[in-house]
């Protein structure tokens, strides 16, 4: 089952709605079947993995329950992910270090990221958000949401991140045939995902097969 953040301040009530609201959504996708895709060749119109992007009226808040967005859907997402990816001990500066869940280039995200992980931890690391606009400053880094505006720099953008044991998303189109490993996608309006474990092997992180279970594999 996924995880999702707490809420302590009870003034973030709209928060707390759309947090619950993905909770039994994407509860509900957990299916035991496995599908998988194979590159260059991907099929936008194979029956996947549906994320419902229904709204849950949770009576214990007075508040109005608002509209999901993208931003909102792809924050918790990246929360989530590393619930189910182990990362090598190498990964950390130090035992103490912050779990960094990092943006390069155009935040798209806004605060929805921060609330996505305000309080939160990944094991017993502390969970930081960093927006970097140099990739130099990613090496640090956990999990790399490559935004948008770095679409022309892919290339370089692999090739410094290979040493390192860090978790590559993006929304771009073909970003997993560049090298990527989670691509988020859509159908329907329902945000999805494609994941490539061999490119999180190579990376030497280790996914869960519930991970799989939700995304879309695609193989090499």
């Amino acid at each position: 089952m996924f995880f999702f953040p707490s809420q302590t301040k009870t003034h973030r009530l709209s928060t707390r709605t759309w947090l619950h609201a993905c909770f039994w959504h994407l509860s509900a996708i957990l299916q035991p079947s496995r599908k998988t895709r194979r590159l260059p060749h991907l099929n936008w119109f194979r029956t996947g993995v549906w994320l419902w992007l229904g709204v849950v009226i949770a009576t214990s808040f007075a508040a109005d329950v608002p509209i999901l967005r993208e931003s909102q859907v792809k924050a918790v997402y990246l929360f989530n992910f590393a619930n189910f990816i182990t990362w090598p001990a190498t990964a950390f500066a130090s035992s103490q270090a912050p779990f960094r869940i990092c943006v390069l280039g155009e935040d798209p995200f806004k605060d929805k990221l921060d609330l996505a992980v305000e309080n939160e931890q990944v094991g017993e690391r502390p969970v930081e958000v960093k927006r970097f606009t140099e990739l130099e400053q990613t090496a640090n880094c956990q999990i790399v949401f490559v935004s948008k505006s770095e679409q022309r720099f892919k290339a370089h953008i692999f090739e410094f991140l290979k040493p390192y044991s860090i978790l590559t998303v993006s929304d771009m189109e073909q970003f997993l045939e560049a090298g990527g490993m989670i691509q988020f996608y859509h159908k329907e309006n329902k945000v999805r995902f494609f994941i490539r474990p061999q490119a999180l092997a190579e990376a030497t992180l280790k996914v869960s097969s519930r991970l799989l279970k939700v995304g879309e594999v695609v193989e090499n």
